[in-house]
């Protein structure tokens, strides 16, 4: 590959197995960047030589029986100890050593002789060093701070991509993605203080391979993972050097002041905070850990046992970043093998993946088979496309075969449905309808369908102390009596009770039946009227919200953040001693009746001053009435 005016060109070598060996670039006509990568029997990188304008390197690589990587020898020696859990304990450089210290979820709580991370009830990190992070309800970090040196906020779109920070000092970043085939690389980087651009151009393997400004441009030579190690100008200049540990730590940065937005491993580098964005997760280089779990993607890519480490980072094995086993089992994947994609070949199916359809699925292969719904004509439609697009000249055989895979999620965690298995209720018409399948768990689908079927189903579910809870009604308050003696017929399952609520301006009382369980309560109302039931539901959840909002706040500004609101060191001094602060209300910020799974989320609070009412002057203190704004 080269420019237009021929005063650059790269070569990229790859092996027989399509592994990558060389990496050349020229500038001029010299040969300014070499890197050379030579493997093990087991794939992975063991030497790998490398040149930077008239400096050469040679780095050695051995792993464990783990596949951790144990030493490196070379220009850089480092040495990694483990423990029986995989967790590094020690890391040696040369004749220095520094001691890792994990808590019993093995989350590094100490680094060296000092206590270095601190994590909060979700398991994020909200202390490293001597700075402090904030993360939004989606886990993503917003407010980072160091005191006396930086205070940063951070945003994002609505796939999670990091599109802009700006700091106290009034510095701004925004990113860019605007090649829809590749939706997380980053294109463009806008500096609106200087009002200048950069823009960053890839090869095909998804690399780096220059950055342009406003004056010139400059070529960037990359490891085999995509991290740049050296940035070089149109006539082959050293602008900047960079040396890293195998986790991403910079050991040697010869130009600091030029910032770099892609780094390590193709990720977004924070200038402040030393972070690194990778996969739309923040990564700490220091430790060689995630900064957040990510649950959920435990449940769908569980490829190893190894994964269950939700804050490890890849194994611990940072050299080996693109491993993909492929098995020659079939023409497509033989074809691939060839550098042959008959997807891109459809002009159809790489249009389709230009256009974003957030969806959850399960990408593992160990893990049980995803069966998605799929209308009928388009499944003829991609029948059709499939012959159009075989280039196989042997007829697919019409027996069925599929690679044997077992069930994993249970063993990872499971929580048995509410009713147990081969029952569910679906709503139809804001009614309860009971699906069952026959000759499983006979007793339970009598006594689900002779209680729920035809009952009011209440569009709201909450969690709440670890229950989820579900709501019903029925208007018939004599069916109460029948209810309690069919539900007695499931014995141990659940604890059934009954309670008797009086609200305020309602004469009479609403009957209820709760069916509890270690994993989910029932409530069952009679005699009362489904669209009231929903608002007094969601007025106690708001009120939980709100309640919750506070005290959240009072974490924040004792922690030192400035919190949600711009409160006035008056104002904080009153927070963290009485919890709240007079003269202002919790507010919806989208309304709980269009969106009621938003009722009990504190995310979804903001605080208003009440207009309406004064500050008091004394130190007695009033019970607040939270108002609840309802928006349409």
């Amino acid at each position: 590959m080269q420019d237009t005016s021929k005063q650059y060109f790269t070569i990229t070598d790859f092996d027989d197995r399509g592994r990558l060996k060389t990496q050349l670039i020229n500038i001029k006509s010299f040969d300014v960047f070499r890197l050379e990568v030579e493997y093990d029997t087991r794939n992975r990188i063991k030497v790998q030589k490398l040149m930077i304008g008239r400096s050469q390197y040679q780095d050695k690589i051995s792993y464990n029986s783990d596949g951790h990587v144990l030493e490196v020898i070379g220009s850089n020696n480092w040495k990694y100890v483990y423990d029986e859990n995989g967790n590094v304990i020690s890391i040696m450089k040369d004749k220095e050593k520094i001691s890792l210290g994990y808590d019993s979820g093995d989350r590094v709580v100490q680094y060296g002789d000092v206590e270095f991370a601190s994590y909060d009830n979700r398991g994020f990190v909200v202390r490293r060093g001597e700075q402090k992070y904030r993360y939004n309800p989606r886990g993503q970090l917003i407010h980072a701070f160091e005191r006396e040196k930086f205070q940063t906020w951070y945003f994002y779109d609505d796939r999670g991509r990091l599109i802009s920070w700006n700091d106290d000092k009034g510095n701004v970043t925004q990113y860019f993605y605007s090649n829809p085939n590749t939706p997380n690389l980053v294109t463009h980087v806008h500096f609106p203080k200087t009002s200048k651009t950069f823009r960053c151009l890839y090869d095909a393997r998804h690399v780096i391979i220059s950055i342009e400004t406003p004056e010139q441009r400059f070529y960037v030579g990359t490891d085999q993972n995509g991290s740049p190690l050296a940035l070089f100008d149109i006539n082959g200049n050293i602008i900047k050097e960079i040396r890293r540990t195998p986790f991403g730590n910079v050991a040697l940065d010869t130009n600091p002041d030029f910032y770099l937005p892609v780094d390590f491993h193709g990720g977004i580098l924070d200038p402040n905070t030393k972070l690194l964005y990778i996969n739309n997760r923040l990564y700490d280089p220091v430790v060689g850990q995630w900064m957040t779990p990510a649950w959920e993607r435990l449940s769908t890519k569980l490829n190893s046992p190894t994964d269950v480490f939700i804050y490890r980072y890849m194994n611990n094995d940072p050299i080996n970043k693109n491993i993909v086993i492929d098995y020659m089992t079939d023409m497509e994947s033989w074809l691939k093998a060839y550098g042959f994609n008959t997807e891109n070949i459809m002009g159809s199916e790489y249009i389709g993946r230009m256009i974003y359809q957030p969806k959850a699925t399960i990408q593992s292969k160990q893990l049980a088979p995803e069966f998605g719904v799929i209308s009928g004509l388009e499944c003829i439609a991609n029948k059709i496309k499939e012959k159009f697009s075989s280039l196989d000249f042997v007829p697919k055989p019409l027996l069925k075969v599929e690679p044997k895979t077992r069930n994993l999620l249970p063993r990872v965690s499971y929580r048995r449905s509410v009713f147990g298995e081969g029952v569910l209720i679906s709503r139809m018409d804001d009614r309860a309808l009971i699906s069952v399948v026959e000759g499983v768990n006979g007793v339970m689908q009598d006594v689900v369908t002779s209680v729920f079927n035809s009952s009011f189903f209440l569009n709201v579910h909450f969690s709440i102390h670890d229950q989820d809870v579900f709501y019903f009604v029925k208007d018939n308050v004599l069916k109460i009596r029948d209810d309690l003696d069919e539900l007695r017929r499931l014995g141990g399952l659940f604890n059934v009770s009954t309670h008797e609520i009086t609200d305020h301006g309602n004469n009479a009382p609403v009957k209820e039946l709760r069916l509890h369980n270690p994993d989910a309560v029932v409530i069952i109302k009679y005699g009362a009227d489904p669209q009231q039931e929903t608002h007094k539901i969601l007025r106690h959840a708001h009120k939980r919200a709100v309640e919750r909002a506070w005290e959240i706040e009072k974490q924040l500004v004792a922690a030192g953040f400035q919190g949600r609101g711009e409160w006035t060191e008056e104002e904080k001094e009153e927070l963290i001693s009485h919890g709240d602060v007079d003269g202002y209300e919790g507010i919806d910020i989208h309304s709980i009746h269009k969106y009621p799974q938003l009722a009990d989320d504190p995310g979804n609070v903001a605080f208003q001053r009440d207009s309406k009412r004064k500050r008091r002057k004394s130190g007695a203190r009033k019970r607040r009435n939270h108002r609840h704004l309802v928006t349409s």
